[in-house]
């Protein structure tokens, strides 16, 4: 249900008129220029990192489980979680 509320915000004109993504494609020559930080010139791309948590989602969660498991279990739960976050 993510796509449904996040597209109106790269696509649509929730943040900018014509959405993030077009509005970083014809801009993107005066932020190449700029001294000034990306933040302050664009703050509404920071929608745009919504990719961040699929990198580093799958890890985060598989640590959480490993620590959260009993001691006695981590070995299998490294076991079952390796393989399922190497292909997440």
């Amino acid at each position: 249900l993510h796509h449904f509320i996040y597209g109106q915000f790269i696509f649509g004109p929730a943040a900018v008129e014509g959405g993030i993504q077009m509005y970083w494609a014809q801009h993107l020559q005066e932020f190449s220029l700029s001294a000034e930080p990306l933040k302050s010139l664009f703050p509404e791309g920071g929608f745009a990192l919504h990719g961040n948590s699929k990198i580093f989602g799958a890890v985060g969660i598989s640590l959480a489980m490993y620590f959260t498991a009993a001691p006695e279990n981590r070995v299998k739960v490294a076991g079952l979680l390796i393989p399922a976050t190497l292909t997440a």
